[in-house]
C-alpha cells in the first residue's frame, strides 16, 4: 500500500478521526500520543504543569515558570473551553459545519487514496450546491482548525524528539 495506516507516522487522519469533540477527546482515547503535544502548552496547558525550582532561589528561567516532564499529566487533556460551553444553536451550528467538512474530506481522502493507488490526477472537490455551502464549508474549515491544530498534528515532537506527522495531502 502506497500510504501509511492511520495513526502511524506520517500517515492520514480518516474522516472517522474528526468529530465535535477535538484532538483532546482522540488524546483522551489513546494516551500513546499526548507525548507528541508536550510543545504546545497555549493549546493544551494540563500536559505540562509549572514547577518551580529551586537554582539559586530562581523559580523562573526567562521571564517564565520553568516546565519538566516530571509533572507531565499524560491523563487528562480537558476539552477546549469553546467545545464545552456551547449553546445549543451554537452546537448544532457546529454539527452543521462538521457534517459538511466529513463530507468534503471523506471525498478527497477517496479520491487521494485512489490517485495514489492508480496513479492517477486527483480531482479535489469543488461542487458546492451553492454560495451559502462554500461559505459554511469555509465558516466549517476555520472551526476544525480550532479543534484539530494541523501544524501540531504534523510538526509535534514528543521528548525524544520523534515527529508524529499526521498530514492532510490534499487540499481544503
Amino acid at each position: 500500500m502506497a500510504y501509511n495506516e492511520f495513526p502511524s507516522p506520517n500517515s492520514i487522519p480518516p474522516p472517522s478521526f474528526y468529530n465535535i469533540q477535538g484532538l483532546s477527546s482522540y488524546l483522551n482515547h489513546n494516551p500513546i500520543y499526548k507525548h507528541y503535544f508536550i510543545n504546545y502548552p497555549d493549546y493544551f496547558p494540563l500536559l505540562f504543569t509549572s514547577t518551580y525550582i529551586n537554582n539559586g532561589g530562581t523559580p523562573y528561567e526567562n521571564g517564565s515558570p520553568v516546565q519538566t516532564l516530571a509533572n507531565y499529566n499524560l491523563e487528562n487533556v480537558p476539552l477546549p473551553l469553546y467545545v464545552t460551553t456551547l449553546s445549543n444553536s451554537q452546537l448544532n451550528k457546529y454539527k452543521r459545519y462538521i457534517s459538511l467538512f466529513l463530507k468534503i474530506y471523506s471525498y478527497n481522502y477517496n479520491v487521494y487514496i485512489k490517485s495514489i493507488t492508480y496513479n492517477e490526477t486527483p480531482y479535489y472537490y469543488n461542487q458546492y450546491r451553492s454560495y451559502e455551502e462554500l461559505m459554511d464549508y469555509r465558516s466549517a474549515i476555520q472551526f476544525i482548525n480550532k479543534l484539530y491544530p494541523f501544524d501540531m498534528m504534523a510538526n509535534g515532537q514528543n521528548e525524544n524528539g520523534e515527529v508524529l506527522g499526521w498530514v492532510v495531502p490534499f487540499p481544503f
